[in-house]
């Protein structure tokens, strides 16, 4: 984080600042958030504005202050926080996302973990997730057969 903050000042780039200081004002409101009912994190996690895709610059700085952030004692280090920030902060920058949650055993005990999905293809993982864990639902809310190709069930063609 000290080093992002000394590029920044090197730079004057009050743009990237006021992205950082977003990027760390929404993180660590999240575990507030997420007391909350999943569809109000879900409206919280939402940008309120698309914009059209962004280049793989601004996209590897929106990356980049996220793991910095997510770094940060005052920020909880997970993949829930990181995946909702990530999230957030590129699909506002025109990404076309999921964030998936899934459920799976890992190392004989049952677990949750968070993933991103462009173009169904996880996203700024180290390992693929899927053969680990099952899929319970995404953001944006959508059918789950459209997430994990199943096929739709009768309450999810209705």
């Amino acid at each position: 984080m000290k080093k992002i903050l000394a590029e920044i000042t090197a730079r004057a780039a009050v743009a990237d600042a006021l992205l950082l200081a977003r990027i760390f004002a929404f993180a660590v409101s999240l575990p507030l958030i997420l007391r909350f009912k999943l569809r109000t994190t879900a409206s919280f996690a939402e940008p309120r504005r698309l914009r059209a895709p962004a280049g793989p610059e601004a996209v590897d700085l929106i990356v980049r202050y996220v793991e910095a952030v997510c770094a940060n004692r005052f920020v909880r280090a997970e993949c829930l926080i990181r995946g909702l920030t990530l999230y957030h902060f590129l699909r506002e920058a025109g990404l076309s996302l999921s964030l998936v949650f899934g459920v799976g055993e890992v190392d004989g005990r049952m677990t949750g973990h968070c993933w991103l999905l462009n173009d169904g293809q996880p996203f700024l993982e180290p390992h693929d997730p899927t053969p680990h864990f099952t899929v319970v639902t995404a953001l944006p809310f959508v059918p789950l057969h459209q997430v994990d190709g199943s096929p739709p069930t009768l309450r999810q063609r209705a």
